[in-house]
């Protein structure tokens, strides 16, 4: 908790000396939005007093600001998506009147279709992008990436190519993609050392039968939670 705090906190310091904005690209967004929802959770624990709050309030305040500073797109619509999940747990958990429940969810809609326009015109134009995904060199080598995981898959449909062997495979199965689709035009010689897809890389990487039991942990997780 307070290591991520000081995450928050050294990168607003560093952006306020010398104006160079640290707090972007998918990492630092995927750690923003993971933290906006811990220290949201917190502020709802009632065995927390209320010194730790004000941290509380902090964190999902400043890591907010973060999650939007950030170029990536996947990690403001993972948060989208979980913040549709975690505050329906909230109205469902914590609201025992019926009316109540349907007017929160109403006004959870509508903040979630108001988002776009809170987002910054740095983030909005990235998602602009998804209109021409081959005109977009980043855009267009996930896809390459992503076909090049099927062909893994499809290759090593039961065990898949081992943990940690997607990099080391990478070059061959791309080579073959670009083959296959030549007006993808992508750098052949760029090694990939990740699917940037998390399931599509455990599937590469396990088999079938590893993304099963991957999605047997999520399902766990999410009832337990």
């Amino acid at each position: 908790m307070y290591g991520n705090l000081t995450f928050a906190f050294l990168g607003f310091l560093i952006k306020y000396l010398n104006g160079i904005n640290h707090m972007r690209g998918n990492g630092t967004g995927s750690v923003a939005a993971f933290n906006v929802f811990i220290f949201t959770a917190l502020l709802f624990d009632k065995n927390i007093n209320k010194y730790k709050k004000v941290f509380c309030l902090f964190g999902t305040v400043s890591f907010s600001y973060i999650l939007f500073q950030t170029t990536s797109r996947g990690a403001v619509l993972g948060f989208l998506a979980a913040l549709l999940v975690f505050s329906g747990f909230l109205i469902y958990y914590n609201f025992d009147s019926q009316k109540v429940k349907s007017i929160a969810t109403i006004i959870l809609i509508v903040f979630i279709l108001i988002t776009p326009f809170l987002m910054p015109d740095r983030l909005i134009n990235k998602f602009g992008n998804l209109r021409n995904i081959y005109e977009h060199n980043s855009l267009k080598t996930r896809i390459v990436m992503w076909e090049s995981s099927i062909y893994m898959i499809k290759n090593n449909p039961i065990l898949g190519v081992g943990i940690g062997q997607y990099k080391v495979n990478y070059l061959d199965y791309k080579s073959q993609t670009i083959e296959i689709q030549k007006d993808l035009n992508v750098t052949r010689g760029k090694r990939g050392a990740q699917a940037h897809n998390d399931y599509v890389q455990a599937g590469a990487e396990l088999g079938v039968l590893g993304i099963m039991s991957v999605l047997f942990l999520v399902f766990v997780l999410l009832r337990n939670g």
